[in-house]
């Protein structure tokens, strides 16, 4: 499973009430083009990996992109741009 820090949780959770109106979306991890990762409003499936932040879903990981990044961390850097995801 994906580890996910506090720091990570919080932007996530601020992502998520900036961006989904309907309480029953959750932000899903996506692969992109390059090797990249995204995010995406969706509703939870039941083989879905979730995250939460004090009892609400806030990220959702599919089983066909949960042994991919097994054992990683999801974190977050401060840049000049502002804060912006990391994976470790």
């Amino acid at each position: 499973m994906i580890e996910v820090t506090d720091e990570a949780k919080g932007l996530l959770e601020s992502i998520l009430l900036k961006s989904v109106d309907d309480p029953e979306l959750t932000l899903r991890m996506v692969a992109q083009p390059k090797g990249r990762l995204g995010l995406l409003p969706d509703r939870s499936r039941k083989t879905d990996q979730v995250v939460e932040k004090d009892g609400k879903a806030i990220l959702l990981v599919g089983e066909e992109l949960a042994p991919i990044i097994d054992g990683l961390t999801l974190d977050v850097k401060e840049t000049e741009q502002g804060s912006k995801f990391f994976m470790s």
